[in-house]
């Protein structure tokens, strides 16, 4: 970690969000509400700029679906707003500790149903949709993508133009296999950063994974890595970018799910990155590898964005 600080600066203060939207659970069977938090581009709703239609990063927080809120990935949200010139909705979705599974990958479901059912009075173009996430939300970023087209596509029967159709999924430092024990993914990280912390790792599991008797761990919407083929192919866009870290219990898993992805023909880009651990971009500090992940991630969200067109 010493190493990666080398030309360390401090973060310049991201951008605030523009606006708050708060929205219904309509997927589950939990219901409640929950909240949207947009940040925006410059000249967003300006009247030199009322008929552009942005592309929109639907963004899935961490914290082990149990911490964190919405606005903890505004870093993130600037460099996407910043270097893509799209917007980017985060989502509030309902912790474990309260709400426990499958109540986030629903509210996340529903989020992006949300964003894309309104995208006109959002000012978000409908066809230009991807989704983000970190830790837990790198998870929720597959499962909810998952959970979504299985809703839609499977259940409902939806044709092409009648639910949304992601075009980008970014994990970052993802759990993919909760199937997993403790004692394997330590074996698979002999050395973590941080430190492992068992404990608060089974208080996490403990409230997302309630009752414990017989949950269903191996089920797509939990572990994504279990997936099947098939599902992995038609429910995941083309493009898709995974970032594991080195030192992190959830690599491992991470880089397995990167490739059975690309056995089934996704692009899939993204690394393993070396000498750092779990949330490694959480500092205070920006590093010069956390700056060259987002600018990386940022230009993959260009290509799909905008080179196709």
């Amino acid at each position: 970690m010493y190493l990666q600080r080398l030309g360390q600066t401090y973060a310049p203060a991201p951008i605030t969000h523009r606006f708050t939207k708060t929205i219904s659970s309509t997927f589950g069977r939990d219901s409640g509400t929950f909240d949207l938090i947009f940040y925006t581009p410059n000249g967003f709703g300006d009247a030199a700029n009322a008929k552009k239609r942005y592309p929109c990063i639907v963004n899935l927080h961490g914290g082990g679906f149990v911490l964190g809120s919405a606005t903890d990935d505004a870093r993130w949200a600037t460099a996407v707003v910043q270097q893509t010139d799209s917007v980017v909705c985060s989502v509030e979705y309902r912790r474990s500790h309260e709400h426990p599974w499958p109540t986030a990958v629903e509210d996340c479901v529903d989020a992006i149903n949300h964003v894309w059912l309104h995208a006109e009075d959002l000012g978000i173009d409908r066809e230009k949709i991807g989704v983000s996430g970190f830790g837990a939300g790198g998870n929720l970023a597959f499962s909810a993508s998952l959970r979504l087209h299985d809703e839609l596509v499977q259940r409902r029967l939806a044709r092409p133009g009648q639910y949304p159709e992601i075009k980008i999924v970014l994990s970052f430092y993802p759990s993919t296999d909760h199937t997993r024990s403790h004692d394997q993914r330590h074996a698979s990280c002999p050395r973590p950063e941080p430190p492992y912390q068992r404990r608060l790792n089974q208080l996490f599991e403990a409230c997302y994974f309630y009752p414990s008797n017989n949950f269903p761990r191996n089920s797509p919407f939990v572990s994504p890595a279990k997936a099947s083929d098939k599902l992995l192919q038609s429910a995941l866009p083309e493009a898709i970018a995974i970032y594991t870290a080195e030192g992190d219990l959830l690599s491992a898993e991470g880089e397995y799910l990167r490739k059975r992805l690309k056995m089934v023909g996704k692009d899939v880009s993204g690394q393993k990155v070396m000498g750092v651990g779990h949330a490694f971009d959480r500092e205070i500090y920006v590093t010069p590898v956390v700056k060259e992940m987002y600018g990386e991630a940022c230009e993959k969200i260009r290509e799909v964005f905008y080179e196709t067109e």
